[in-house]
């Protein structure tokens, strides 16, 4: 090799250090000494890259790598001693490129900003991680940009580490795109050990797919049941998309007919909803004109798919903010590969977003599509490379003779929905309590008083919550407490009184003084989120939870309240957005440079501002003017968390400081001082502040919370709630409302008695949305909103509720259980179950079974005294209640009547006859009086006569 003019092009270029051009040249001289062994003819390096431009030696690397991951040691021709052969073949590969520019007399000191941000990354950060054997390496756009010396270069940053080019060069993925596209807070994460498709799982689904097609061989020699369930409609509609294609008429017309295949390629399955068509027409005909447009160019797009799903999905995004409603993330999905799959089948496949995902996840270990964090190139790269991959498996290594991407989709689809061994691949331990409930749930648990209903609804709240229940009580109902906390599960209790302003939005009287900008003294009325808003909001914004590692916590960190500009000025709307972006925070208050070691002194900032003119009576070691950046600068440190106010009642943004005290100087002068952060959560509308704060925020540009006040576990479910380390669901929510039938739900629910049905939920088939009559803001019920309910029946029956809401909710029938008691009895001494069964058939006789008394009653009973004080404090008074105070009635359920009108010296109840006034007695005996007393605690219950035969 030519080694000399070798060093000197990688120290001209991007090898900044005598190691790393050792390790390039050493990798370079023992592939070309290696070639024979590795069974190539040429003589050197030279005659490899005059030959095919290295391809087949970067093949070779390839192979080598994959059989590494295999456990094989083919890897050991070019490095004996390595014992971390993957991350060093993957860097030879990269490197045996870069000879490969330098063969072809690039120079280096002419190299584009694009190259050397490629260069840049490749050798500050993928080579060095994968030396350590790390998994992933993220980049942050404004970290490279500082680096380069580049002129607000995040657009050519991102452009240059998502390229093909790149990812050759660097042998990675495509990257996950982490925050705001071409931001300078961007983040890409890279994996540095390939697509990784999970060859075991992939093995598995070979054998639920085979166990699905037994007759299947390959797709030459498919069979029967391949070709009629998943090839033959394809191939149909394939081929008329294709035709179309090819035929002379416009876009929006070309678009028509394709959605029109595509709604009708398959009865039991098409690609697309014709809902959502329907829709869109009945929204506007010039957006359908529109939607048929983009179809039709995405399908005619001549170059690579990347741009052409982008200009698509971003025209579809448009549609739906202009009325399109029906254009939900996943149907957007569906469309646009539905129909480049159709008229590229070796580039794409139709998918359903949910199936692609929950197949993915099983293969990657992450889902692939996700909304927060989708970029229609950059994930259509992770598609392609997956795709692909699984592709060159059936090809070369099951020779089965795929003929497209169709064939690969196919596979996966038939797979997800196999049997027998597919079904194992589900960790055994994450049985169906463990699992995220998909679809909204409406529910309501009914019986009679003291069946469990409380205990129910928390198992079933921490169940919808994708959190397993621990089998015991007092494990799950700390769960519960748990999860109360991070408001995930909110509890409220219906009564007459209750109303819609209480549970959607109404309004109240605040201050003047509770702006954050404001000094009045008068009050106004404000629109205040009821209980089911709120939590509505938080499920809306949630975008999933990180775990382990990837999660925050408030542990060693000080939390900040920090204002950015006034709320209610127009002209300074722009700074919180612009630090959003940025990934910054502002501070406001004089342009002077605190960045000098010195003023971490607070007096020599107060003697700064005196030199700036100040006058001496607005200075003082405590005025806002040397207070605020003191705190700024000197107080906060990397780590902790910031929230952004919005007014003095609601927060809008929370984030972690990541860097130092900066100086930032605008032209237009003003909020010069920044800190750099990563934001966490982000919600321009706002959260109430009690959310996560026992206190309104003060009026101070920044000072720290205090830690007694905060509500540490809510506040931190916010700040893992969107920065998710990879994709994830958005996180469950449950509300449950007690005694759901004692309010007047007409007047409670209002419009809401639609927009809780499962279909009519926010990304569901039938998305709906209404105007709330106090705030005016469209309003819609999040799908990942669960809605619990519990009603006592002994107060109204079933039949009785709200005919709306039976309609709109599932019910759930719980009844007393007598086997439950039986090691309670065995504990108390009494037969529990005979008892209870004996009771409730007697009430269920005089009244009737709605009116039973429920097991939970004696859960806790472990003596006879125990069951005494039950039967005195809560059965007896129960029964009185149930039958008007009509003792008689008490006494047959207890079995104390008798059919004689004399004493009664009962188990439970005394009667005594009472003496008629004068005057009222008569010789024919006429009525007769009793008085009923329940025995006394001294003698206890006698409960022979209750459980006799």
């Amino acid at each position: 090799m030519k080694e000399k003019e070798f060093r000197k092009w990688l120290a001209e270029g991007s090898a900044n250090t005598e190691k790393g051009r050792n390790t390039r040249v050493h990798a370079i001289k023992t592939i070309e000494r290696q070639l024979g062994v590795m069974k190539f003819e040429w003589i050197d390096l030279d005659q490899a890259w005059d030959n095919d431009g290295f391809d087949q030696l970067r093949d070779r690397l390839s192979a080598m790598r994959k059989d590494a991951k295999a456990g094989g040691q083919d890897y050991r021709i070019l490095m004996p001693e390595s014992d971390n052969p993957l991350g060093r073949l993957s860097s030879w590969r990269s490197w045996l490129s870069q000879y490969g520019r330098f063969l072809a007399g690039e120079v280096p000191s002419q190299a584009s900003d694009a190259d050397r941000i490629r260069l840049h990354v490749l050798e500050t950060y993928i080579e060095p991680s994968r030396e350590k054997s790390e998994r992933n390496v993220d980049v942050l756009v404004r970290d490279v940009n500082t680096a380069l010396g580049l002129n607000d270069g995040w657009p050519n940053i991102c452009q240059a580490l998502t390229g093909k080019k790149f990812l050759e060069m660097a042998d990675v993925p495509a990257p996950v795109r982490i925050g705001a596209d071409q931001s300078p807070a961007t983040v890409f994460q890279f994996n540095l050990r390939g697509m990784n498709i999970d060859r075991d799982t992939l093995e598995q689904m070979r054998t639920a797919f085979m166990q699905e097609c037994p007759d299947f061989y390959s797709f030459t020699n498919p069979g029967e049941g391949w070709p009629v369930r998943e090839r033959d409609y394809k191939l149909v509609a394939a081929a008329k998309v294709q035709s179309a294609v090819q035929e002379d008429m416009d876009e929006m017309e070309l678009g028509r007919t394709i959605f029109d295949i595509l709604k009708n390629a398959a009865k039991d399955g098409p690609f697309v909803r014709w809902q959502t068509e329907d829709t869109i027409r009945k929204a506007s005909e010039e957006l359908l004109h529109k939607f048929y447009t983009a179809i039709g160019a995405l399908a005619r797009f001549k170059g690579s798919i990347g741009p052409a799903l982008s200009q698509a999905f971003s025209t579809f995004e448009q549609l739906k903010a202009l009325g399109a409603s029906s254009l939900t993330f996943g149907e957007r999905i569906n469309i646009i590969y539905s129909t480049i799959g159709m008229a590229r089948p070796h580039e794409a496949a139709p998918l359903k977003i949910s199936a692609i995902n929950s197949s993915w996840k099983l293969l990657t270990g992450s889902r692939l599509f996700v909304e927060p964090r989708f970029n229609p190139a950059s994930d259509y790269a992770v598609f392609a490379a997956g795709f692909g991959e699984i592709f060159a498996v059936m090809k070369d290594e099951w020779k089965w003779h795929p003929n497209d991407w169709l064939d690969v989709q196919g596979f996966l689809w038939i797979a997800m929905n196999g049997e027998a061994e597919f079904n194992n691949m589900v960790d055994e331990n994450e049985n169906a309590e463990t699992q995220v409930v998909r679809m909204p749930i409406n529910l309501i648990l009914y019986g009679p008083p003291g069946t469990g209903k409380t205990y129910a609804t928390a198992a079933e709240a921490i169940r919808l919550c994708g959190v397993k229940v621990p089998e015991d009580r007092g494990a799950t109902m700390s769960v519960y407490s748990q999860l109360c906390a991070e408001k995930r599960i909110e509890f409220v209790t219906f009564h007459q009184s209750m109303s819609y302003e209480d549970f959607i939005e109404g309004r109240q009287p605040v201050t003047d003084n509770d702006g954050e900008d404001s000094a009045g003294t008068g009050f106004r009325l404000e629109t205040v989120p009821g209980i089911f808003r709120r939590i509505s909001k938080r499920a809306a914004t949630s975008r999933g939870q990180a775990h382990g590692a990837g999660r925050i916590t408030t542990e060693g960190r000080q939390v900040f309240k920090m204002s950015m500009g006034y709320i209610h000025d127009p002209e300074q709307a722009h700074l919180f957005e612009e630090a959003i972006e940025g990934g910054f925070s502002v501070l406001g208050y004089e342009d002077i440079d605190w960045s000098d070691a010195k003023f971490a002194d607070r007096g020599e900032i107060v003697e700064r501002l005196r030199q700036e003119g100040l006058s001496e009576d607005k200075l003082s070691s405590s005025s806002g003017h040397v207070q605020m950046p003191y705190i700024f600068r000197n107080w906060v440190n990397k780590g902790d968390i910031v929230v952004v106010p919005k007014g003095n009642s609601q927060f809008r943004a929370i984030g972690e400081f990541t860097g130092e005290y900066e100086f930032h100087p605008r032209p237009e002068g003003g909020y010069a001082h920044r800190r750099t952060v990563r934001w966490l959560w982000i919600d321009r509308e706002g959260a109430p502040v009690e959310e996560i704060y026992s206190k309104n925020f003060m009026m101070k540009s920044i000072y720290a919370l205090t830690a007694s006040e905060l509500k540490t576990a809510a506040l931190e479910r916010y700040m893992n709630s969107q920065d998710v380390e990879g994709p994830a669901d958005p996180e469950p929510f449950v509300l449950i409302i007690d005694e759901i039938n004692r309010a007047n739900m007409s007047k409670v629910f209002g419009e809401l008695i639609t927009l809780i049905e499962p279909d009519k939920r926010l990304g569901m088939q039938n998305e709906l949305r209404v105007r709330l009559p106090y705030s005016g803001e469209d309003f819609g019920v999040p799908s990942n909103l669960h809605i619990l309910g519990t009603m006592n029946t002994a107060d109204r029956s079933i039949a009785l509720l709200d005919t709306a809401l039976r309609r709109r909710f599932e019910f759930r029938e719980m009844m007393p259980d007598p086997d439950v008691l039986q090691e309670t009895a065995k504990a108390s001494g009494i037969d529990l179950p005979s008892l209870l069964r004996t009771i409730n058939e007697r009430i269920e006789y005089l009244y009737d079974r709605e009116h039973q008394i429920g097991h939970a009653y004696f859960m806790s009973c472990t003596s006879k005294e125990d069951v005494d004080a039950v039967m005195r404090h809560k059965v007896i008074p129960l029964l009185s209640e149930y039958f008007f105070e009509d003792w008689s009635k008490v006494a047959a359920v207890l079995g104390d009547a008798a059919t004689h009108e004399g004493m009664i010296d009962g188990g439970f109840l005394n009667r005594a006859v009472l003496k008629a006034p004068p005057g009222l007695d008569t010789d024919d005996g006429g009525t007769t009086g009793f008085r009923w007393t329940v025995r006394s605690k001294g003698l206890g219950f006698d409960y022979a006569g209750l459980l006799g035969p």
